[in-house]
């Protein structure tokens, strides 16, 4: 069918050429990525930026803030739960534990992540 016969020689420039095309590809693309990177992280910077309209004194005295009861009362329960698995970990007694203050830390785990490690837990 081909008629014409390709020396080693030819056949070697033919794969550099063609290796050093896709790496040129490549190299384009990470560029591009980047690109986007920083353009994405500029646009995040003006927003972080701008800020937004501070309430004025009479604006918060108008509006008070009001607090659920039950809040609080699942908030207390939560510093109860807390100390007393504390104390059970350092084999004391909740009375000489003193929790001053609890922060939620976000969870960074995407959920499909905690399921995957519930299930294995599970079996």
């Amino acid at each position: 069918m081909f008629s014409e016969i390709i020396t080693i020689n030819e056949s070697l420039v033919i794969t550099a050429f063609s290796m050093l095309l896709v790496f040129a590809a490549l190299i384009g693309l990470s560029f591009t990525i980047d690109g986007f990177r920083v353009l994405a992280h500029s646009l995040e910077k003006k927003n972080k930026n701008k800020s937004e309209p501070v309430a004025s004194v009479n604006e918060s005295v108008a509006n008070p803030v009001v607090q659920d009861i039950t809040s609080q009362e699942d908030d207390l329960e939560l510093v109860a739960v807390i100390t007393a698995s504390i104390a059970a970990m350092l084999s004391r007694s909740a009375n000489s534990i003193v929790v001053r203050n609890i922060v939620r830390v976000p969870q960074t785990t995407p959920v499909w992540g905690s399921i995957s490690r519930q299930e294995i837990v599970n079996k």
